[in-house]
């Protein structure tokens, strides 16, 4: 009696088919953790919408500064209302 049954695992799958699994698992995991660094990469969000910003400035400035100026007076009429509210 010989000891092939060492080499066959007990789910049917040869060897080969076995390491092609694992191969395929560990790509997926791979590919998944790629995409939760770039996810999570604070900085290189960042660096990646300011450039996205420059461009859009660029090709037409309007819509940016339009939202940088409704900003502004967004940010200027909360301080005059918590200021006149710190008064009254």
């Amino acid at each position: 009696m010989s000891d092939s049954s060492k080499d066959e695992p007990k789910s049917g799958l040869s060897m080969n088919e076995l390491k092609l699994e694992v191969a395929v698992a560990r790509d997926e995991l791979a590919e998944t953790l790629d995409a939760l660094e770039r996810k999570l990469n604070v900085p290189a969000k960042a660096k990646h919408t300011w450039r996205t910003i420059k461009r859009q400035y660029r090709e037409d400035p309007g819509p940016i500064l339009a939202t940088a100026g409704l900003t502004a007076a967004t940010l200027v009429t909360s301080i005059v209302l918590i200021v006149r509210r710190g008064r009254g």
